[in-house]
């Protein structure tokens, strides 16, 4: 079993959720993890489950146990276990110290897991440690689109200083990607050097650069990735993936803060009924119910994988509330606002924007807070 929970990025005083990861090739009735952060910057607010497995008969716990933060899922029927693959089980839900220095990289670090089978028997489990980037950095890397028919994944950088030379590490979980090709793309017109691929350890690197203009400030994409899936690795299911380690420099190549946010989770076994299933139309939905008090359901509609960020906004357009942020699968999607904003409080009565961004695309809609 491996589990993994991701890199992200967050102001001091703000909250960040990142979500949990488990490839397991035997079914699993319990997950304990005690998270710590390094320096102890970040602590646990709450964990929620998703929607890739039904956890309705499951106990769902988080609490703070001394400096670290406990995660508990347990089948109490015993007769409904995560079954073997690879998923995105769980979001946690943490808050940034409001004293954290601006540039710290807090690590985050998963003890004393535990992965049990019906028995109650441990198994054996594969940790990866993830990274919280104190601030907002000056070049933020992000997983884009993903194309599963072309086998193609893009790389997104939104940067407010040029970037002249990229440094990426694209890990994946099982080893089961292989790179075949990267090529700039969009916004960059530099070059790959000869090195990008992957390493004899599993893990994709990529070096670009463009010491003559750099990468303007902006976002989009700006590389290319080409892979294979190797189905001869003896892994189930599909294979996530995600920027494990990112690094910028400027034009005297100075090093510029990076963060890389977000993963992949892709089909190892695709197959034409589940593209046909996916909607054909991006959309937003109006909010249900609206208006309301205290919480009401935001749905949208995504045709495509891809980078997706949905959020709130007052009529000033000061944003209040970022609800998703991160790499999703094609599909329909429902997500639930509670009247707070990006610091936990409740917000005042009024009307809102609720924004969604994905490949390319803007859609928004109002809704009004009763109190």
């Amino acid at each position: 079993t491996r589990s993994s929970d991701l890199n992200a990025h967050a102001n001091p005083g703000e909250m960040v959720t990142i979500p949990l990861i488990i490839n397991n090739t035997q079914d699993v009735y319990g997950v304990q993890v005690f998270l710590t952060s390094a320096p102890a910057y970040i602590s646990g607010i709450a964990v929620g489950t998703t929607t890739y497995h039904d956890f309705s008969n499951w106990t769902v716990e988080g609490n703070n146990v001394g400096d670290q933060y406990r995660i508990l899922l347990f089948n109490t029927s015993l007769n409904n276990p995560l079954p073997q693959g690879t998923g995105h089980i769980a979001d946690i839900s943490l808050f940034v110290d409001a004293n954290a220095p601006i540039g710290t990289v807090v690590q985050l670090f998963m003890e004393e897991v535990v992965v049990v089978d019906q028995n109650n028997i441990p198994m054996h489990t594969e940790l990866f440690e993830s990274n919280v980037y104190i601030g907002t950095p000056d070049a933020i890397y992000s997983i884009g689109d993903v194309n599963e028919s072309s086998q193609t994944i893009t790389i997104d950088l939104e940067n407010t200083a040029p970037v002249y030379v990229t440094e990426l590490d694209l890990a994946d979980a099982p080893d089961g990607i292989q790179i075949t090709n990267v090529a700039p793309t969009g916004r960059f017109n530099g070059s790959v050097d000869g090195q990008s691929g992957e390493t004899e350890d599993g893990i994709g690197y990529i070096l670009a650069y463009d010491l003559a203009s750099g990468i303007a400030v902006g976002s989009g994409p700006i590389l290319e990735i080409s892979y294979d899936i190797r189905m001869d690795t003896g892994f189930f299911g599909d294979v996530i993936t995600w920027l494990s380690s990112v690094s910028s420099a400027d034009a005297s190549l100075n090093a510029i803060p990076s963060s890389g946010d977000g993963f992949a989770i892709l089909d190892a076994n695709l197959n034409v009924e589940t593209d046909i299933l996916a909607p054909i139309k991006f959309s937003l939905h109006p909010a249900f119910p609206n208006p309301f008090n205290p919480t009401t359901n935001i749905r949208y509609d995504l045709p495509h994988a891809g980078y997706v960020v949905l959020r709130v906004f007052d009529l000033a357009g000061r944003e209040i509330r970022t609800l998703a942020r991160g790499f999703d699968l094609s599909g329909s999607r429902s997500v639930v606002w509670d009247g707070r904003d990006n610091h936990g409080r409740n917000v005042s009565a009024g009307v809102y924007i609720y924004r969604l961004e994905a490949s390319g695309l803007v859609e928004s809609q109002k809704m009004v807070l009763l109190k």
